[in-house]
């Protein structure tokens, strides 16, 4: 049987040089696998004196058909380096033994295996159950995450014909959600006229449809807001909002997909393990538990090798999230007004006043008529000081000159008063706020602890940057996010990395104070920015359709839209949507307003009280 299969293999070389000028992509490379002995090479003689085997045979055709570099395995070659450009087109597998070896060579070139893209399998040797055989083959395929094939098997109908088998995960009698069921006859290939395909079917169709029939795709996620938002219920958890929830939905949705998520894992999003693996939602891909996990994901590369991932739906700029700036304390309006080199000048300014009062009494043509409250530094220094807290003196002075310079001080004095009041009174209303921290230096310079999740160590790795080196050094560990917001927010003792977007919802109605305000202020310098993304298991099957699905949505505008329908629940959730006032509303003044007055008040009496008392006591000493 061997001997007469060998007269047919250059009708089979026809057939696979058409297959691969019609239907494998062009200018890209196709590798050509043979085990190391092929069982009839030994009657290849009989078909061409010029062709000492099958394989040179195969590779003549195909150099003269179509200009693409062509890739020849056998097994047991030697391994030479590859990378990423070199990544393979499409595979011809010729066998007649299994395809088990020829695989696992192949997957040991790590940068060029491509399982997403079209292989052929070749089985020369005729066989008695076809059917049965392709089932072992295409099984074996499907180990490896190779959806994309067909199989060319000599028929039993004819010595000159070839049967093309291949499988349709989400199409009965092929296959049922995904798992494999039977393999169909897809073509024949007649040999005459040339060679042609009896049905002329296209031989590569899209294995995964747009329409999934209700079957499901499995999602591991874990709650955090804004991204996934949970329920809790009696059944369990559910999750039906969050922006990466509504992508996700919206996928399942228009692919006709159920969804269906994993239980909450208790390592949140994972890290890699020592032997390989990963633990969380990662985990959840990578032992392909889930066909897809998400939760504010970010492209990080130290995953590439592990896992694949979807085209990015978005750009995050992290930002340093620290502590609001502190209101000043109320007593502190009034010494605020001026700065202390002012105050200083002022009180300067009063004592040279009552000098200049007094040497004007002195020295006047009239002295013996001015009152004797100006005749001495005391009375002068008093009357200077009531001028300029805008109050009366005791008694007016007389001489002219006197009254001259007396009038001129008070105009000053009535300047300084006025300037004082007005923003006496808006310190009363609006005491303002103390330095916010609005860089990373100042961050560093104010001695509070910063911290952030362990993943964003790889969005930070600088060796160049001292800065960023001494935060990788410092920084705490914080695996729960929300806590360390908490901790933000309320006692403000702690900074932590967050993306922009996150801080804009949390300041929408979960860290507000009693006003409405936000209680999470940021650096607006970005620390990095990341790409969001969804993580999938590696060489997924659902790449293809779910990068065309999110582009789409992206395009179309609707991840913006989501977006903002999620801030305007939050904030009508809240109660936070405020009406902005015009700036010359009025502030009603209320007790605590005017609380640094009343303390200065306070102060005041009790300094004039203990004069009063001090008084009494020396003259009560000096009487005795």
């Amino acid at each position: 049987m061997r001997a007469e299969s060998c007269y047919h293999l250059p009708h089979l070389i026809d057939c696979i040089e058409t297959i691969s000028n019609r239907f494998f992509p062009p200018r890209s490379s196709v590798v050509l696998s043979v085990p190391s002995r092929l069982p009839n090479s030994e009657l290849l003689h009989k078909l061409s004196s010029r062709h000492t085997d099958t394989t040179g045979l195969l590779l003549k055709r195909l150099h003269h058909s179509v200009q693409r570099p062509i890739v020849v395995f056998h097994t047991g070659c030697v391994k030479v380096p590859c990378y990423n450009h070199d990544k393979h087109g499409s595979y011809i597998l010729w066998t007649s033994v299994g395809i088990g070896t020829q695989l696992r060579q192949l997957k040991s070139y790590g940068d060029a295996w491509n399982p997403n893209t079209r292989f052929l399998v070749v089985w020369d040797d005729p066989i008695v159950d076809n059917r049965r055989q392709m089932q072992a083959i295409v099984e074996e395929m499907i180990r490896w995450k190779i959806l994309n094939v067909i199989i060319l098997v000599p028929s039993k109908d004819g010595e000159e014909e070839f049967d093309v088998y291949t499988w349709f995960p989400y199409q009965p009698p092929s296959g049922n959600c995904g798992n494999f069921v039977n393999v169909i006859l897809l073509d024949k290939w007649i040999n005459k006229n040339g060679g042609y395909f009896s049905k002329n079917a296209s031989l590569y169709q899209e294995k995964i449809p747009r329409d999934l029939m209700g079957c499901p795709i499995t999602a591991a996620t874990i709650a955090l807001e804004p991204h996934v938002i949970s329920d809790q219920h009696k059944n369990g958890t559910t999750y039906n909002r969050g922006l990466d929830v509504r992508i996700f939905l919206h996928i399942t949705q228009t692919m006709n997909a159920s969804a269906v998520f994993t239980p909450p894992t208790p390592e949140l999003w994972g890290r890699k393990i020592q032997n390989g693996s990963w633990t969380g939602i990662f985990g959840e891909v990578y032992n392909n538990r889930a066909d897809i996990a998400f939760s504010s994901t970010m492209l990080v590369i130290t995953k590439f090798g592990d896992l694949d991932f979807t085209t990015p739906y978005g750009t995050a700029n992290f930002v340093w999230v620290v502590p609001c700036a502190k209101p000043y304390p109320p007593w502190s309006s009034i010494t605020r007004v001026f700065s202390t080199g002012m105050w200083i000048l002022v009180f300067v300014v009063v004592i040279l006043a009552a000098a200049v009062m007094l040497c004007l009494s002195v020295f006047s043509a009239n002295t013996s008529h001015e009152v004797e409250l100006y005749k001495n530094m005391c009375g002068c220094l008093t009357s200077a000081w009531a001028v300029l807290l805008g109050t009366s003196v005791v008694k007016m002075p007389v001489s002219i000159p006197l009254r001259l310079f007396f009038i001129l001080w008070v105009s000053c004095s009535l300047a300084v008063n006025t300037v004082f009041q007005t923003f006496v009174t808006t310190y009363l209303v609006n005491p303002g706020q103390q330095k916010q921290i609005d860089s990373v230096k100042s961050l560093l310079d104010s001695g509070i602890y910063y911290g952030f999740h362990p993943d964003m160590d790889a969005f930070l790795m600088d060796d160049t940057n001292l800065i960023l080196s001494e935060i990788l050094k410092q920084r705490e560990a914080c695996s729960n996010i929300v806590s360390c917001l908490q901790r933000v927010a309320e006692k403000c003792d702690f900074a932590t990395l967050l993306s922009s977007d996150s801080v804009h919802y949390m300041n929408t109605y979960k860290f507000l104070d009693r006003s409405g305000k936000g209680l999470l202020c940021t650096i607006k310098a970005p620390a990095f920015t990341a790409y969001k993304t969804f993580y999938l298991p590696k060489h997924s099957k659902y790449r293809k359709i779910l990068n065309r699905m999110i582009a789409v949505a992206n395009e179309a505008g609707l991840i913006n839209y989501w977006w903002k329908e999620i801030l305007i629940t939050s904030r009508i959730k809240a109660g936070s949507i405020k009406r902005h006032t015009l700036q010359d509303d009025y502030s009603v003044f209320l007790l605590t307003h005017l609380q640094g007055a009343f303390y200065l008040l306070m102060l005041g009496h009790f300094i004039s009280s203990s004069c009063f008392v001090g008084e009494l006591i020396f003259h009560w000493l000096r009487s005795m």
